[in-house]
């Protein structure tokens, strides 16, 4: 983690104008963001093609080794600095963010005494096992998926890339499914992929994190944050802000194992209150949560599995609100979310580029987003690395 985000960042960059795979025609990757914030889950399939699911081929031989150890670094893994450099950064609040989450790293990775040495090494004992999950195709593989390899995906307990191409030195694996390899068939491919830990890699995580080739994860604050007061409590049956909006939720008060969507919630509808856990950055299942999530692809109540549509965020959040599974509050201690799902120069300022005032996310959530550099967890896990407005990392 003492890898540059903007390495990464400047790896992507240098890639916009070469090889661009279909699903990027039309616009950024993860223009459907925006999109979705005014359309709700509703519509998604109405006036959208949809495609035979019976042509869903994953089989048990299938399996491949998820381990970082056989990944292969590049020579410019090699140049990397431990130092961070505002060059390259368009604005100064995108510096303070990532000097601010550097720090973080540092202030938990300091071994001060004899005892947090201690308390350390029995957490490593114990820790949950996290396996980092990326969506991408043929033309990223030397540009965003080798900048991965180069950067953070090592630090995970597993990595996986899901590609139309199979490199085993980037943990890239060819995977078929419905449909082209497409952006606005993206739900098909994302629904494989779930399909596919499900089937190989249930029993040896505790997490599954699912995200674009155009985002950074900090594994090592995961795996805190996996171990955290906040999550225990989830799993013991807290209901959140977040939480108690979905009447369905109660029924996980008192059954477990309970299952948990992590990430950024997103709200898409203006009656009522219904949220999706964002993809920018990324979004994390418990293992429970992806059993329940398989399930529920099986009975199929949305009739959605066979949609041809690039929302697979909204999809997966809507199955599992039908469970009373919602997008939990993954906020730090201090009230700053930890997966940053856009920019803050295009979050967090106006038009006239003057910091937003404190606003609530949701009128029915007593949650408020906190201004400026304030909004920006110490710890966070997930970045996502976008260019919208013209602004980048």
């Amino acid at each position: 983690h003492q890898h540059l985000v903007e390495d990464h960042q400047s790896t992507l960059l240098s890639s916009r104008s070469s090889s661009r795979s279909p699903r990027h025609a039309g616009g950024h990757p993860h223009d459907h963001h925006a999109r979705t914030r005014s359309v709700g889950i509703e519509t998604i399939h109405n006036g959208k093609a949809v495609v035979p699911i019976h042509h869903h081929i994953v089989t048990s031989s299938s399996k491949v080794d998820t381990s970082p150890t056989r990944l292969i670094k590049s020579q410019y893994a090699l140049e990397r600095t431990p130092q961070c450099y505002p060059d390259g950064m368009m604005d100064e609040l995108s510096y303070a963010t990532i000097q601010k989450i550097r720090q973080g790293i540092v202030e938990h990775t300091e071994e001060k005494t004899p005892e947090t040495k201690k308390k350390r090494k029995n957490d490593d004992k114990n820790r949950p096992k996290l396996i980092c999950m990326v969506y991408t195709y043929q033309g990223a593989h030397d540009t965003n998926l080798r900048a991965m390899v180069d950067t953070w995906a090592t630090y995970c307990d597993g990595f996986w890339a899901a590609s139309n191409m199979t490199d085993e030195s980037l943990g890239a694996m060819k995977l078929e499914f419905p449909g082209p390899e497409s952006y606005s068939n993206m739900w098909q491919k994302v629904q494989a992929m779930w399909k596919f830990v499900n089937e190989h890699y249930i029993d040896e995580f505790d997490y599954f994190h699912i995200c674009g080739d155009d985002t950074y994860l900090i594994p090592d604050n995961f795996r805190n944050y996996f171990m955290s007061h906040q999550i225990e409590k989830l799993l013991n049956g807290h209901l959140d802000e977040f939480s108690i909006v979905n009447k369905r939720v109660k029924q996980w008060k008192n059954l477990r194992p309970r299952p948990l969507l992590l990430g950024t919630p997103v709200h898409y509808q203006k009656s009522g209150y219904h949220a999706f856990a964002a993809g920018g950055s990324g979004y994390t299942l418990n293992r429970e949560a992806v059993k329940v999530l398989n399930q529920l692809l099986v009975q199929d109540s949305l009739n959605m599995t066979g949609a041809v549509d690039s929302r697979e965020d909204v999809i997966v959040s809507k199955y599992l609100e039908e469970e009373g599974i919602t997008c939990s509050d993954t906020r730090d201690d201090s009230g700053a979310f930890r997966y940053v799902q856009d920019n803050p120069i295009r979050d967090y300022r106006d038009s006239d580029g003057d910091i937003r005032k404190k606003r609530k996310l949701h009128p029915k959530v007593s949650v408020n987003i906190l201004d400026g550099l304030d909004a920006y967890s110490k710890e966070t896990v997930a970045l996502h690395l976008n260019y919208k407005i013209g602004v980048r990392w």
